[in-house]
């Protein structure tokens, strides 16, 4: 909860003042001018304000910037609570009436400015987000900073997030901890865990009147990958999934699988209140945490100026936040423009969901190979080619692959002339069994490439692998060149 001058609070818990509504406009980080505020809506990063008065915006998100000021007028002097500096990204104005010479401006604005930022993203989550506000010229406030959450680690070592849109930060913290945002006021912002539950309340509240819902919980299952591409689950097998991304393996998952009930009530204001409080219903009766919640300032609503505050829903139907139910289900189907399809995916790939598939079966292929150094093999006997490695060896040697894959396409030149006598053959051996992959120069052939391009070999990372060349002839083999094979990997 906010702390307010005590003078403001007073007199709001009294419901006997004289209210104060003023909309200060900055330019190019200056101040400007103040508005009149004919009505506005306030949540933890959105703000919808109606002035009196015309007010130009810009197509640059540092270039105007406002601040709600809301409070009360004791003996002439206003007492107020001010929001931090938001970025307007839409407006609009209107006369107020067809004989009036006054317009009002309608503007809605942004806490995160819509501008690109880029920073490191490995370190832990406090730093990371730190270094965000930073970029965006906010203070980071953490709710229960102590909570070990906190120093687990945002991306894997090397990573730098790279957004072209600020706001998409605040989606992103919530795919991957279940972390919110809003504004602290004084160019703070106030960071929350959803399913960091406080031991105690931040206020306890009787409304009158309230929505309760009742029926279907949500339960979710989380699923993690750690920095050596494992998977690893948490909660409830059946459960619908929740994918956090990336979590380094030793920090823990989040321990809290299921959705709190929805409720949602509206009082006279209370600036005190803010997203992220913990909220007692009916005497403890209810739960509400975290809360999300909006201000309201409207002459035609009852009361006039209202705080709306109902259980957040932290468990929507898409990680990032929630969707409508009809683009959430269908959006797997959406059309895609197919005219630039010329590799990978063509013209047959005209939904989202074709085109992912068609990704995922796309194996990418690595060629390997060695060279033999045109030495000849002497009769009877096998020698050995690896890849990564120049030359033949005797006996043979092997290497190995960390990767799981297919080995494909097997191609070898041979320099000279084979004996007459007996032919050469080269096989592609994995953990020292022959696979299908074989070549065979005939007896007294010269100077000959070769190609298997139709047979195949699985592949399991530590395996071994390389080629044997077994000379057939009397006499020393004809030379050995370049060795080379697809290896498409798939895990």
């Amino acid at each position: 909860m906010r702390t307010l001058d005590a003078t403001l609070q007073t007199a709001l818990a009294t419901f006997h003042f004289v209210p104060y509504f003023k909309l200060k406009v900055y330019r190019n980080g200056a101040y400007l001018t103040t508005l009149d505020v004919l009505k506005y809506s306030l949540t933890g990063t959105h703000l919808s304000v109606t002035t009196r008065g015309l007010v130009s915006l810009s197509t640059s998100p540092d270039w105007i910037k406002i601040v709600l000021e809301r409070g009360i007028v004791s003996n002439g002097t206003p007492y107020v609570l001010d929001s931090s500096k938001f970025t307007p990204v839409t407006g609009s104005a209107e006369r107020l009436s067809s004989k009036s010479l006054y317009v009002s401006t309608t503007i809605e604005a942004e806490l995160i400015p819509p501008k690109p930022v880029s920073f490191d993203g490995s370190y832990s989550y406090q730093t990371v987000i730190t270094s965000f506000c930073t970029a965006i010229g906010k203070t980071p406030v953490f709710k229960n900073p102590g909570a070990a959450f906190w120093a687990a680690q945002f991306m894997p070592n090397g990573t730098t997030v790279t957004l072209n849109d600020a706001r998409m930060f605040i989606s992103l913290l919530q795919q991957k901890r279940l972390i919110f945002a809003c504004d602290n006021g004084g160019e703070a912002i106030l960071f929350y865990c959803a399913l960091d539950i406080p031991g105690g309340y931040d206020a306890s509240i009787d409304p009158v009147l309230y929505s309760l819902n009742t029926g279907y919980f949500a339960r979710r299952r989380f699923m993690a990958t750690d920095e050596n591409s494992i998977v690893t689950y948490a909660g409830t097998v059946g459960d619908k999934l929740f994918n956090l991304g990336y979590k380094y393996d030793a920090d823990p998952f989040p321990a809290v699988f299921s959705q709190a009930q929805p409720i949602e009530f509206t009082l006279p204001i209370n600036l005190q209140y803010q997203d992220g409080d913990h909220f007692a219903v009916d005497g403890g009766g209810y739960s509400v945490y975290p809360a999300q919640v909006t201000e309201i300032f409207d002459t035609k609503a009852s009361p006039g100026w209202q705080v709306h505050v109902k259980q957040l829903q932290y468990f929507s139907n898409t990680e990032g936040g929630s969707l409508p139910s009809d683009l959430a289900i269908r959006s797997p189907y959406m059309p895609v423009n197919t005219s630039m399809f010329d590799h990978i995916l063509d013209t047959t790939c005209n939904n989202l969901q074709t085109c992912f598939d068609r990704l995922d079966d796309h194996l990418h292929s690595v060629v390997y190979g060695s060279h033999g150094l045109r030495a000849t093999i002497p009769a009877g006997l096998t020698y050995g080619l690896a890849h990564f490695m120049s030359g033949l060896q005797y006996p043979p040697l092997n290497s190995t692959f960390p990767k799981s894959g297919i080995v494909k396409n097997l191609y070898m030149a041979f320099v000279g002339t084979q004996p007459v006598s007996g032919s050469l053959v080269a096989t592609l051996l994995i953990s020292g069994a022959a696979t299908g992959l074989v070549l065979t120069v005939p007896a007294g052939s010269g100077n000959i490439n070769l190609s298997d391009l139709i047979h195949s070999a699985s592949y399991i990372a530590g395996q071994t692998i390389t080629v044997w060349i077994v000379n057939n002839s009397a006499g020393p083999s004809i030379g050995v060149g370049f060795m080379a094979f697809d290896f498409l990997q798939t895990s």
